[in-house]
């Protein structure tokens, strides 16, 4: 249960909360249940988001397991401020082992190296620092500058 709280200019609980609640408690119906070492993670979330709710008022949101299929779960999923249901959907999540996962994760910061190099990057490694690459946002003027010495060699 969390107290609603607003970042735009109507003073209404924001479907991203709505969201992030909705997930805790999909997550806490069942990390206790999961054998050690493995984690479940959102893969999919279809939910609507139909009745304003004022800030300071009570929400919480409730996830009940329908199927499991494999390392898929699947939840019925609905928030409900002090007076009424404010939304509701359905979720997916999938049981990954922690360390695998993480193993997974750890290997796509090698490819780094491909990104393509401006010439305020070339200039950098002319000059001797050679861990500054630059990547163009897609539909953008500008640019994103990044370290790319977190990869490996």
């Amino acid at each position: 249960m969390r107290r609603a709280s607003a970042r735009g200019l109507v003073p209404v609980l924001g479907t991203p909360v709505m969201i992030n609640l909705i997930e805790a408690a999909a997550l806490a119906a069942v990390e206790r249940l999961l054998p050690p070492g493995h984690q479940s993670l959102g893969i999919h979330l279809d939910v609507r988001h139909f009745a304003a709710t004022p800030i300071g008022m009570r929400v919480r949101a409730t996830a009940e397991l329908t199927a499991v299929d494999g390392r898929t779960l699947s939840f019925r999923v609905e928030a409900r401020d002090d007076l009424e249901p404010i939304g509701d959907g359905t979720h997916q999540r999938v049981v990954v082992n922690v360390a695998r996962f993480d193993q997974r994760v750890q290997r796509k910061l090698r490819p780094c190296a491909r990104v393509t190099e401006s010439k305020r990057a070339i200039a950098h490694r002319r000059n001797g620092d050679t861990a500054w690459t630059r990547q163009p946002r897609l539909k953008s003027r500008s640019t994103h500058w990044f370290r790319a010495d977190l990869c490996s060699p």
